[in-house]
């Protein structure tokens, strides 16, 4: 797998490249690419994406699928984040039946500290 991204001097936006390669029938790709964008915000370190993916699956019967997401993270608090996202699957290599599948999500983060005195 490899990757990049750049982040301009004013901090509010990154453009990220990734892209891997596999051979055998485990994979879930063959190739894979994903090109995408992150948007900060400064109010709470609330994040905007966008990425598209596109890949080979290994059994080659079915043709290249391709992927899109967004989403959009709230960031409540330091320990406290949820992510709606909607993705869009365009031949889908798992699903011969459709041509277009919608997903849509919601993520929840919470970390939590731990402080230990000795």
């Amino acid at each position: 797998m490899l990757g990049a991204n750049k982040t301009p001097d004013d901090q509010r936006w990154m453009g990220f490249v990734l892209t891997g390669w596999s051979k055998g029938s485990a994979p879930n790709y063959n190739e894979t690419c994903t090109a995408g964008f992150i948007r900060k915000f400064r109010r709470n370190s609330d994040l905007l994406a966008l990425a598209v993916n596109r890949g080979d699956p290994p059994d080659g019967s079915s043709g290249s699928q391709t992927t899109g997401e967004l989403f959009y993270r709230l960031q409540f608090s330091q320990g406290l984040a949820i992510t709606p996202s909607v993705q869009l699957l365009k031949d889908p290599a798992l699903n011969p039946v459709d041509d277009t599948v919608w997903v849509w999500g919601i993520r929840f983060r919470l970390t939590l500290w731990l402080r230990i005195e000795i």
